[in-house]
């Protein structure tokens, strides 16, 4: 390691991981050793004053994944090739490495705000080519702002002012406070380095779509990491599939025409089988590694791969006349546009081959890569010669691939050292837990087979210039081609749960809102209480009933089911009549939010307040125990006003409570059944005044005593 090195590397910024590509190992230094946490001490080696950590590629990907993906405390990240930065990424940009981070999730947004008697966003998507830009006129509550933000997964924002910061802390969206005086589209390019000329400027128009954020989704168990949700109850085959999924749940429809067309199409995919799905490749990895210039040639040979799968998805879609009118035709006239690509590339390529090497390239077309694929061959042959004369002499050895030495015990060297002595090895490292040694012959072969492998990789790079070129203007094609294939991925998912046991097509009617048999769908592979409710007149259900008993799964249900219906899914239920709701807002939890400040009440009233100034009489709103979290008057005293606001509005509304007082004649009563102590866990009409809340607490572990004094203050 070169003193010039270790000066460049302590002038990098400490704040960055940053990880060095030497050859076929990745190297990380000093303090961003921290963040890889899948090590042992033992494999940081000391070189020239400087602690060295080597992994493999996938072993890299994995650390900078995870530091890029990390909702908070994320960390930017730098690739470097000896002293080049190759590139660069953020928690909320990954641009630069769409091809290793785009999987099931949808891929992040930045944004630019400026706030003064308009407000003006710029945003940009890590794997769009597009920046979209829009000025509009917002209320008191931002909540056109607002709904941008959640619908484009914008998860960092640049602004202008502190005002406009404090806002978007309030929102949870990490912000930057920039000055700037140019546009939000020239704010944001400066604060991601990037070439404004490089993108498509388009002005940004929100569809028509029912007003659905994240929060709804989570709280509605629609949308949850790293747990069972609705979502993960879909059968998608694809990555691209589940990231437009999630876009379609964010995003409900509130054409019926353009709904019942969905249906449709559902109904039509249940006849047929895609099983052709499983397995095609993701194209927006290859788009952003397209667009880059990096597209690599075992990408191209996946790529070459899914091209040709086109037609065969085209003939399973033809059997149906609505199935041709919504993707057959439009993918088999896109997948001609291909043939002058196949051509060029066949020339190039053996497009047949399963090896993904530089093999795969035509030896007629390249006889210098073949010559260096010999030599390759011959220095391994070489190694494995020097691997068996090592192994032979000193057994103990284990030789660790990810750095390209041997390594020992601390112990069996101490006791072998006349071995080491005889043989010539060289003593790389000598720490606690062990030593890493080499041989000069593995030394001198090691340096020769990466030449080679770099003047491979120099070879492979002339060769497939061209081609790459050529991919590049098939681009609008290939995005084609991937966004009508995520849409054939959904809805096939849509038919697959259709065919589900106690699944029917919802039907449409403003007027009315019925649910016979109804369930959730995480329950779905489950024996549960299914739920009946009719509502017409009376726009606002009232659900009580004892803790546990299952008030606040009725409500979610309802929302859920509306939620599947407006996406063109087939719902949970025997029969299905609703309303097409124009929002549908969710207040439910207790947790108060330390990032702003904000108690369990207050943040509760903050929801209320969001809601009371969005709904309309076309809107969804599902409460649950609305007024908790404060004293007993103050909470009913809210909760009343707040349902005479509702009632008075004429949103369909569910809210289950604890205050019998809110039941009456203006509204639909529910109550949970139950049998003595026993919860039956089915919604019947009427009130109840009962919350079994010491039973709960009893079934909870409570000490026998404590029990016994809340039963005693209970009878006062």
């Amino acid at each position: 390691m070169s003193d010039d090195f270790v000066r460049f590397y302590k002038s990098l910024d400490g704040n960055k991981f940053k990880v060095f590509v030497k050859g076929e190992w990745y190297c990380v230094f000093e303090d961003d050793i921290k963040h890889v946490t899948n090590h042992s001490h033992e494999d940081i080696v000391r070189r020239d004053g400087m602690d060295e950590l080597r992994m493999t590629k996938g072993e890299a990907e994995e650390v900078m994944k995870a530091l890029l993906t990390r909702r908070s405390g994320g960390v930017a990240v730098q690739e470097y090739n000896g002293c080049k930065l190759v590139r660069e990424g953020y928690p909320g940009n990954w641009h630069d490495f769409t091809d290793m981070l785009l999987d099931s999730r949808q891929a992040p947004s930045v944004a630019a705000v400026r706030i003064t008697e308009c407000v003006e966003i710029s945003f940009v998507g890590s794997c769009e080519s597009t920046m979209y830009t829009c000025t509009f006129k917002d209320d008191d509550m931002f909540t056109s702002l607002y709904g941008i933000l959640n619908e484009e997964n914008i998860m960092e924002v640049v602004c202008d002012t502190t005002r406009t910061e404090e806002l978007l802390n309030r929102y949870g969206v990490p912000s930057n406070l920039r000055k700037y005086n140019g546009s939000t589209t020239r704010m944001l390019c400066e604060y991601l380095k990037i070439d404004e000329e490089r993108y498509e400027h388009k002005e940004y128009v929100r569809q028509f779509v029912c007003r659905v954020d994240r929060n709804v989704l989570i709280t509605l168990n629609v949308l949850k990491e790293d747990e069972h949700c609705v979502f993960s109850t879909f059968s998608c085959f694809t990555n691209q599939g589940r990231r437009h999924l999630q876009k379609m749940f964010l995003q409900p429809l509130v054409d019926i025409n353009a709904i019942e067309k969905r249906l449709d199409i559902v109904e039509a995919l249940m006849k047929v089988d895609l099983q052709e799905l499983k397995g095609f490749p993701d194209l927006q990895r290859h788009i952003g590694r397209i667009w880059n210039g990096r597209i690599n040639l075992k990408e191209i040979l996946r790529l070459i791969e899914a091209i040709r799968r086109i037609p065969v998805i085209v003939k399973i879609l033809e059997s149906s006349v609505c199935l041709r009118e919504a993707f057959a035709s439009t993918l088999e006239s896109t997948c001609q546009h291909f043939n002058l690509f196949l051509d060029e590339a066949n020339k190039i390529i053996d497009v047949y081959s399963e090896d993904e090497s530089g093999y795969a390239i035509r030896p007629e077309f390249s006889d210098k890569l073949g010559e260096l694929r010999c030599q390759l061959d011959e220095i391994d042959r070489e190694i494995y010669t020097e691997y068996e004369r090592v192994y032979r002499v000193y057994p103990q050895a284990r030789y660790d691939a990810s750095t390209g030495v041997f390594k020992s015990t601390r112990g069996e060297y101490q006791k072998n050292q006349d071995v080491f002595k005889k043989e010539g090895f060289l003593e790389l490292s000598l720490t606690k837990g062990g030593i890493s040694f080499t041989t000069r012959m593995l030394s001198c072969m090691n340096e020769r087979k990466g030449c080679i492998k770099a003047e491979i990789d120099r070879e492979e790079e002339v060769v497939l210039g061209k081609l790459r070129m050529l991919i590049r203007k098939f681009l609008p094609d290939i995005e084609c081609i991937n966004h009508l294939v995520a849409q054939i991925d959904v809805l096939n998912a849509f038919s697959i749960k259709a065919s589900v046991a106690g699944y029917a097509r919802p039907v449409f009617n403003n007027e009315r809102f019925e649910i016979r048999n109804g369930f959730h769908p995480v329950l779905e592979d489950r024996s549960c209480i299914r739920n009946t409710v009719s509502m017409s007149e009376k726009r606002m259900c009232v659900v009580t009933g004892p803790n546990m008993g299952g008030k606040s799964t009725f409500i979610k249900t309802c929302g859920v089911i509306a939620l599947m219906a407006q996406i063109g899914c087939y719902i949970p239920a025997e029969y299905g009549m609703l309303p097409i709701f124009d929002g549908i807002y969710v207040r439910t939890g207790a947790s108060d939010c330390a990032f702003i400040g904000a108690s369990t009440f207050m943040a509760e009233m903050v929801d209320i307040a969001r809601i009371c100034h969005l709904s309309t009489q076309n809107s969804l709103i599902i409460i649950d125990e609305l007024g908790r979290g404060t004293s007993a008057i103050d909470g009913l005293s809210i909760a009343q006003a707040v349902k005479e606001h509702i009632v008075d509005k004429g949103s369909l509304c569910f809210c289950a409570t604890h205050f019998p007082e809110l039941c009456g004649d203006d509204v639909v009563n529910k109550r949970v059944k139950s049998e003595g102590t026993l919860l039956m866990y089915e919604v019947i009409d009427g009130v109840c005044d009962t919350s079994f809340g010491i039973m709960v607490a009893e079934k909870a572990g409570f000490p026998r005593d404590v029990v016994q004094m809340a039963k005693a203050y209970m009878d006062m």
